[in-house]
């Protein structure tokens, strides 16, 4: 509960207890399994995926109910993922999950989801329906208990909303002309262009000294305009591990 608040944080920022309410944690194999799925999903000939939210603060509360903005939907809390039986409704509703991802999707592919969530070994759940009646409310069918249930514009009644409009331009251009024997010049003069050969994406991505453990900067010379050949950076203060940073190759690797 509170993850993302708490992560955002320094310790002790906050007088409350809600320090010691919030786990940070990663499962990135379970993130690899999540992600596998939805790509089988995007990349099928038809992707059946209506809308799609990822869990972060808020969880299922979140995540849901922004699935559900335009029309409602009701989720059958005994559906819900539990792995401790002792949480409140508050916590099975709220609790952040980043490994998890919502997704609405028609009765018709169900099968096809299924099929591909149990081939990745992704966890897969059928939560709840989309209903059309505006409200956003999670119920448990075996008791009856409504922990939450309201209407949709209590939840983003007030919210200003973005209209982008776009048009397409048709632009007709004339065929190229060129001669293949000219292609290394051609190559030659697109790489004197700044705009293809500026490397200020590498220069000015990163913090440079202000950590401290910056062990070799990334640009050399007066001016620290020119790219040197390595940057080093140190994982800690007092150790000898560290991180080089190749720039004429953009490959990275770690050092003892």
């Amino acid at each position: 509960m509170g993850g993302a608040a708490v992560s955002s944080a320094d310790t002790g920022a906050f007088s409350s207890g809600i320090e010691l309410n919030a786990i940070q944690r990663s499962n990135p194999e379970m993130q690899k399994r999540a992600a596998n799925a939805i790509r089988g999903l995007v990349e099928n000939d038809n992707n059946p995926i209506v809308s799609i939210h990822d869990h972060g603060a808020g969880g299922h509360l979140n995540c849901l109910s922004e699935l559900v903005e335009e029309t409602g939907g009701l989720i059958d809390l005994d559906k819900l993922p539990v792995g401790d039986p002792t949480l409140s409704a508050k916590e099975i509703i709220g609790n952040e999950s980043q490994e998890r991802m919502g997704l609405v999707i028609g009765k018709k592919d169900i099968d096809i989801l299924q099929q591909i969530a149990e081939r990745e070994r992704a966890p897969m759940y059928q939560v709840g329906d989309v209903t059309g009646d505006h409200r956003f409310t999670f119920q448990s069918k075996s008791s009856g208990i409504k922990p939450m249930d309201y209407a949709l514009e209590d939840f983003f009644g007030s919210s200003p909303k973005t209209i982008m409009t776009d048009k397409t331009i048709d632009r007709k251009y004339s065929e190229i002309v060129y001669s293949q024997e000219n292609i290394p010049s051609y190559l030659e003069e697109i790489l004197k262009l700044e705009a293809v050969a500026c490397k200020d994406w590498l220069t000015n991505k990163v913090d440079r000294c202000v950590g401290g453990k910056v062990a070799k900067q990334q640009c050399v010379g007066q001016l620290q305009l020119p790219l040197n050949n390595v940057g080093v950076m140190a994982l800690d203060y007092n150790g000898k591990e560290g991180i080089a940073n190749f720039y004429w190759s953009r490959s990275y690797c770690c050092f003892n």
